[in-house]
């Protein structure tokens, strides 16, 4: 007999990526309506880079 309980369903350990991701996508708007606004891709193309990071966790 072993000294700990088991559970009948899975336990997953938490992880910070997808409160990450979500932070990153927010941040794709913002770059999103400068863009549009300002007509200036450039914060666009870095917060989407940076999505692309999180997202596959580099």
């Amino acid at each position: 007999m072993s000294n700990f309980l088991r559970h009948p369903f899975h336990l997953v350990d938490e992880s910070p990526w997808p409160l990450l991701a979500a932070f990153r996508a927010m941040g794709l708007t913002s770059g999103l309506l400068k863009w549009f606004h300002y007509s200036e891709v450039g914060l666009f193309i870095v917060r989407l880079f940076i999505l692309f990071l999180v997202s596959f966790q580099w």
